[in-house]
């Protein structure tokens, strides 16, 4: 059964085109619409069934009573901006951005009290973007976190809740602020680490020090295959957060150096023991 007559979704890649094809093979929408800049990603999209109508700008949206906004973190907040004059009374807006503090105080600005907004970040995705890279099932067994603020209407928060229990997801409730540093530490910061990896490989060997990696190379630069002007974005916008995560990780690095120096074996063996009994415990 369809929980809404029509939804939205802004921003067919890898996110918003797994998003319109787990909906529309589960029937969570009466019909769902489909909003991108590329008209050959909506050709894409409609030839996959994932949306019902293609959109090239957003004014075509004023019927839809749920929009679902899956753009670069950098232009969720000018997309509500020029969302608010077109869409009714009612209408719930959610995003998919993996930085949620200055997006919610942003949007809690510009939204007129007829709008409701929930923040929303699944945990899920890869490193190949775009709306070829999308799966139906990307988000099953997954997490979502939702950061709804206090503006955010009770009712709209339920149903964001249900879309995503229904896509698989196991939906996780979390202040804004506590996400933005929680992300920083586990996402973030390891997308820049891999970044910085690849450089400092680069720096030694040369680019022909890849042709003799091993799987450990390849497991730990992978995610440095995502798009460099995402990352730049997500960056910037939780630099504060990063900014103590990777002083963390320079304090880390900074023990390991220092036992290295010492030949202190003991030392080195006891924090790569502390790494190696946390994942060990994890479920």
């Amino acid at each position: 059964m369809a929980i809404l007559e029509v939804g939205a979704v802004v921003g067919l890649g890898l996110i918003g085109g797994s998003f319109a094809q787990a909906c529309q093979g589960r029937g969570l929408f009466g019909a769902l619409w489909g909003v991108d800049a590329d008209p050959r990603v909506l050709d894409q999209a409609l030839a996959a069934r994932a949306i019902d109508r293609a959109l090239p700008g957003l004014d075509g949206l004023r019927d839809a009573r749920f929009v679902l906004i899956a753009t670069p973190v950098g232009a969720i907040v000018p997309t509500v901006r020029a969302l608010v004059p077109v869409l009714r009374a009612g209408t719930m807006l959610t995003d998919v951005g993996s930085v949620k503090a200055p997006v919610v105080r942003a949007v809690d600005a510009l939204l007129p009290p007829h709008l409701s907004f929930v923040g929303g970040h699944p945990l899920a995705g890869g490193e190949q973007p775009g709306f070829a890279a999308a799966s139906a099932g990307l988000f099953e067994g997954s997490r979502c976190i939702l950061t709804p603020s206090a503006s955010s209407d009770p009712s709209a928060v339920e149903a964001v809740r249900q879309i995503w229990e229904a896509l698989g997801a196991t939906v996780l409730p979390m202040a804004p602020e506590v996400h933005d540093r929680i992300v920083a530490a586990t996402s973030h910061l390891p997308h820049l680490v891999a970044y910085a990896l690849v450089a400092a490989v680069l720096a030694g060997g040369g680019p022909g020090a890849f042709m003799c990696s091993g799987g450990a190379l390849r497991d730990l630069s992978r995610v440095a295959k995502s798009p460099p002007a995402m990352w730049r974005d997500i960056a910037l916008l939780n630099r504060p957060r990063i900014l103590t995560a990777l002083d963390d990780f320079e304090a880390a690095l900074q023990t390991i150096r220092a036992a290295l120096e010492q030949g202190d074996a003991a030392g080195l063996h006891a924090h790569l023991e502390r790494a190696w009994q946390a994942l060990a415990s994890l479920p």
